[in-house]
């Protein structure tokens, strides 16, 4: 008896043991997460001797369980560990297996503390186990016992042997608790840090904003260090101001793949972070709550970061800015660009981007840009204070000629209506009215001569708006014009505005290679093989140089003539610097503007133009000036658009001395002519071959230098122009009678040479030989196929077109055409630099930016010829006038008709009318 109350007392202190370290080491571990300070109302059982007779133990796969009267833990062991046997020698066996699994317990639960981070996968197995024990362990309970944590009187029913080990169970559960709670604080401490690592680590290789400011140790100014420092650490604790920052900043964008290298982000909201006045919508609409964290505790500015990136993954087109990323970042303004540029190296160098990973790529950092959002700065630059003065002074000329012009014209008003009403005597009209031709009677003509305007009051008249304004919308024609070609000029000037609006906004496109996939479509070469929209331009201009000097000179007459070289050759400069001056002062006053517009963005868009217009222009203007700039490289062009002003003075000034040529000898400068044209045609098809030009896009903006610029690769069309006046001014007289099965075969035949040109070349597939063979003929072909469309409008054989073309409304237009030239592209970049965002390579999106930066482009150029065109052309023919020794007189000033008549009877008064590139 004894023997078995002693083998109770060792089997109970051994259970005890083994559910104290198991309580102790494996539970707390179990539920270190869930149970930290949870303990006290945890469950307990404990295992008797007595219940070793049970069959439910011998038959179950668990041992059975009884609730202490604390009802606070409940653990089990598993029958592995106690074997049943009945008789006293095994029970004893029992103990001592038991006794030898508790010391190996207490061995290992001495290293335990060592081989915590060790033993993860092995405690989740031993939870795993207890689970199964404790579902078993209930079933068996279910089963067999009623469940007594739910009766509060069980407790007084519980055995002898239990009650004893109260005590015992409650150090054991006390010693666990604390264990737990020792381990449980440990990994929430491990688990937080390694959270808020993760969370650093993945913005720190998504966000370079967030990257770059870790490294803002290293910057080189103390302040910057010391505030991207809290910009970092605001970011780590959520503030709503640096989450704003970091929102505003650039990060990796889709569409790498296909040329999108415009990380931007958004300079407005960056600027707007430090903005405390509240946005004007309903109080009722949902917003966030105020917090003391909403506004920086520092001003923020907004810098561009250039990084040069070596990826062959994406799709390049030859364009400038395929290789260059541009990073926006929303920084804290005490940061210098230098120290921008050192951090964001530093950065970039470390690969610590997760973008440069994936795709395999290198960033180096080639220029940081921090942008500047107040204007003051650029109201003081020399070149902007040049440009505001010439403003100014035109200003003030348009408004005091505009108020000497309107009371001239009341005057005169007066004086005729006055006379036309009759003179009367008290009361009675004594006289009858002047008949419609004599507006003005003798009397009064005299009067009106002697109030002849002074030379000050004759420049002043000049910039007058309302004349100016009446001469450029007027529509009545002569009878000896030409109506067909405002028209032309128009739609021509309407498709290079097109080409240009897409053209100008490559620079800024997210998605490049779409662009290049959309200009692939059939009905896409309309853009896309669109430089002969240009070539029109010039059959129109030499085509007007040769009709308006064979009106006024046929050179079969004037070869019957003495020949008089001086005058021919002063014929020659007159027609040049008639020219000269025309085009110049607006041109002049372009250049400058188009300096001062590309310095301002420069520096607050975060948006860049790889033109560089602010730079070129200030080196080489003077090409401008000379009209040589297209014998240079594009990266030496102040104004890229103007190549082609350049090209038409040139071939302007050779046509000209063709023409007065052939009124000397007209075969020899025939011969010259077709001479250039063909030289024209070789010069081009060997450039092609030689080169191993394809005319696909990239090749078009690859190679303008070689091919497009050149005039002797583009005057072919200008004298095109020249040979189509010649035929219809001199040998047609303006008539041509067709049949109509001839007229319908002209009809088709040309159009469809037209179409040719322009769809010939669609997918591209074609060899250098053919290459070489179409650029040398395309240009000379497409000024045949426009010069037919000249001579059918002016010899009646296409009515409907000509009427069309004729159409008053584009006469006003027409006329504003060569400002609209010098004009678009700089107002397509204006636009597109103050959008401050990259642009989809879509139809939809390209169309709303053609027609925006056409109606924007005619609004300025009505300004601009009021302003800058029109009194210089008035100016020009003014002083032309005194130097010849003719007499201006008033009436140049009162009527267009009387100015179309007067420029009729000279040559090159003839041209500075009509005459437009």
């Amino acid at each position: 008896m004894k023997s078995s109350m002693l083998a109770n007392v060792v089997f109970v202190l051994s259970v005890a043991g083994v559910t104290h370290f198991i309580n102790g080491d494996h539970l707390s571990n179990e539920t270190s997460v869930s149970s930290v300070g949870e303990s006290s109302i945890a469950s307990r059982s404990i295992i008797l001797p007595g219940d070793l007779s049970n069959p439910n133990i011998v038959e179950g796969k668990n041992l059975s369980t009884i609730h202490d009267s604390e009802n606070i833990n409940s653990y089990s062991l598993d029958q592995n560990i106690f074997t049943h046997e009945r008789n006293g020698d095994q029970k004893l066996k029992i103990v001592s297996e038991s006794a030898h699994v508790i010391s190996e317990l207490a061995n290992t639960k001495k290293l335990s503390s060592e081989k915590i981070g060790s033993t993860k996968v092995e405690q989740s197995s031993t939870v795993e186990a207890g689970n199964d024990l404790d579902s078993g362990r209930q079933t068996i309970s279910n089963t067999n016992k009623p469940d007594v944590s739910e009766h509060p009187k069980a407790t007084k029913k519980q055995p002898p042997q239990q009650l004893r080990n109260t005590s015992s169970a409650q150090s054991s559960t006390s010693l666990k608790t604390n264990v737990a709670s020792s381990s449980t604080e440990k990994r929430t401490r491990r688990t937080s840090s390694s959270r808020g690592s993760n969370f650093s680590e993945k913005l720190k290789g998504w966000q370079p904003l967030y990257g770059i400011g870790r490294l803002g140790r290293e910057a080189l100014d103390t302040k910057c260090r010391k505030e991207l420092q809290q910009l970092v650490e605001a970011i780590e604790n959520k503030k709503v101001w640096a989450l704003k920052a970091l929102d505003a900043s650039g990060t990796p964008e889709p569409g790498f793949f296909y040329g999108n290298n415009l990380w931007i982000g958004s300079h407005f909201q960056c600027v707007d972070i430090s903005n405390r006045k509240p946005f004007e919508v309903n109080k009722n609409v949902p917003h966030a709550a105020p917090t003391p964290y909403d506004y920086p505790p520092f001003q923020m500015a907004f810098a561009m970061v250039y990084a040069r990136h070596n990826s062959t993954l994406q799709q390049h087109t030859q364009l400038p800015s395929e290789w260059t990323v541009q990073l926006g970042l929303c920084i804290p303004k005490s940061c210098s660009s230098d120290d921008l540029k050192h951090l964001s190296k530093k950065y970039f160098s470390e690969d610590n981007l997760e973008f440069q990973n994936i795709y395999k790529v290198k960033l180096d950092v080639l220029d940081v840009k921090k942008l500047r959002d107040d204007a003051g700065w650029f109201f003081m630059l020399p070149k902007t204070i040049i440009f505001s003065v010439i403003v100014i002074i035109t200003l003030l000329c348009c408004i005091v000629g505009t108020i000497l012009d309107v009371r001239r014209h009341n005057k005169e008003k007066n004086l005729i209506s006055g006379h036309n009403a009759g003179i009367t005597m008290n009361g009675k009209c004594v006289t009858t009215n002047i008949s419609t031709v004599e507006l003005v009677p003798p009397g009064l003509d005299s009067e009106l001569s002697n109030r002849e305007p002074s030379s000050l009051e004759k420049i002043l008249v000049c910039f007058s708006v309302y004349s100016n304004t009446k001469n450029l919308m007027k529509t009545k024609l002569s009878s000896d014009s030409i109506g067909c070609i405002h028209g032309l000029r128009f739609l021509g000037m309407l498709w290079v505005i097109g080409v240009h609006s897409i053209f100008y906004q490559v620079d800024f496109f997210k998605d490049q290679a779409v662009g290049f996939r959309v200009s692939e479509e059939f009905f896409s070469q309309i853009f896309s093989n669109s430089t002969y929209c240009v070539d029109t331009y010039l059959v129109i201009s030499g085509f007007l140089v040769g009709y308006l000097y064979y009106k006024a000179k046929n050179p079969h007459e004037e070869m019957k003539k003495k020949l008089n070289c001086i005058e021919k050759i002063n014929e020659f400069f007159q027609m040049s610097i008639n020219r000269y001056l025309r085009l110049t002062p607006p041109y002049i006053v372009l250049i400058i503007f188009a300096d001062c517009i590309h310095t301002y963005y420069k520096y607050s868009s975060s948006l860049t133009s790889f033109e560089k217009q602010d730079q070129l222009c200030e080196k080489y203007w003077w090409r401008n000036l000379l009209y040589i700039n297209n014998l240079y490289p594009r990266s030496e062009m102040c104004l890229s658009w103007s190549w082609y002003l350049s090209l038409d003075t040139q071939a302007f000034m050779v046509a000209i001395a063709l023409l007065i040529l052939s009124t000397v000898v007209f075969k020899i400068a025939a011969a010259f002519t077709i001479l250039l044209v063909l030289v024209n045609i070789v010069a081009v098809s060997m450039k092609t071959y030689s080169i191993g030009y394809i005319p696909t896009m990239d090749e078009q903006f690859a190679q303008l230098d070689a091919i497009y610029d050149l005039p002797w690769h583009r005057i072919g069309p200008y004298l095109i122009g020249v040979i189509t006046a010649y035929f219809l001014k001199v040998r047609l007289q303006n008539k041509l009678s067709l049949q109509r099965s001839t007229r319908i075969f002209l009809w088709t035949i040309f159009p469809l040479l037209n179409l040719w040109i322009i769809f010939t070349i669609y997918t591209r597939q074609i060899s250098i030989e053919y290459s070489a063979f179409y650029m040398g003929t395309s240009r000379v072909l497409w000024g045949i196929g426009i010069s037919w469309i000249l001579i059918a409008c002016c010899t009646g054989n296409a009515p409907l077109l000509n009427k069309f073309l004729s159409f008053k409304g584009f006469i006003p237009l027409s006329r504003m055409t060569y400002c609209a030239y010098l004009l678009n592209p700089l107002t397509a970049q204006m636009m597109f630099l103050g959008s401050e965002t990259g642009f989809t390579a879509v139809k939809a999106s390209m169309a709303l930016s053609i027609c925006a930066v056409s109606l924007n482009t005619f609004y300025m150029s009505y300004l601009y010829c009021l302003m800058f065109e029109c009194p210089f052309v008035r100016l020009t023919k003014m002083a032309l006038t005194k130097v010849m020794g003719k007499r201006s007189g008033t009436q140049s000033n009162r009527t267009d008709d009387q100015t179309q008549k007067n420029i009729g009877d000279k040559t090159n008064n003839n041209i500075t009318t009509n005459e437009n590139s």
